[in-house]
């Protein structure tokens, strides 16, 4: 069923996640709030993960567009990292352990929106990149109030004013799924 309250903090798991992607090709957006109440986004065209003999690795990742900057682009292809898995490409410590978060880790840390949560946004040097990081908007050391991570169908008939500029270059990708 996946982990934490749906209503609060909640991950869907990696099992589900790579079924659900395994079947058609999927866009990822991703929402950040911070503690002024500003919102910005992250969408990418395509997005897969692996499954666990590729230790769910972040193997499709599109384009980007939006506003809150490209901090998983590092990370694509990295294997998912947990405390007790270490996949990343630091050699001499553990991302997940050291950052507090699961996530696909590469030399550590651009983005991990499973860090903790840390009230107020900006904190301390010391406790770098344990909160919810996102690297291009507020750098390292600011952890999120609000994070979201959301998959979509891209093949699916939306309605025009969901659909982006570019929603028919990847017509021919999406036929063999109709």
């Amino acid at each position: 069923m996946g982990f934490g309250n749906p209503d609060g903090e909640f991950f869907i798991g990696l099992d589900k996640l790579r079924a659900i992607t395994a079947v058609e090709p999927f866009e990822l957006y991703i929402v950040l709030e911070d503690f002024d109440n500003e919102t910005r986004y992250a969408k990418f065209d395509e997005f897969a993960i692996g499954n666990e003999e590729d230790g769910y690795a972040l193997n499709v990742l599109g384009d980007y567009t939006g506003n809150a900057g490209d901090s998983l682009r590092s990370h694509r292809k990295m294997k998912f990292s947990t405390y007790d898995r270490d996949n990343d490409r630091e050699f001499n410590r553990n991302c997940a352990f050291l950052h507090v978060g699961a996530w696909w880790y590469n030399q550590c840390v651009d983005s991990n929106l499973n860090g903790q949560y840390i009230d107020g946004g900006k904190y301390e040097e010391k406790l770098f990149a344990r909160g919810m990081c996102w690297r291009a908007w507020r750098g390292h050391n600011y952890g999120y109030k609000f994070t979201q991570m959301m998959i979509r169908p891209k093949c699916r008939n939306f309605p025009a004013s969901l659909k982006t500029k570019n929603s028919n270059s990847h017509q021919q990708s999406c036929e063999s799924f109709s």
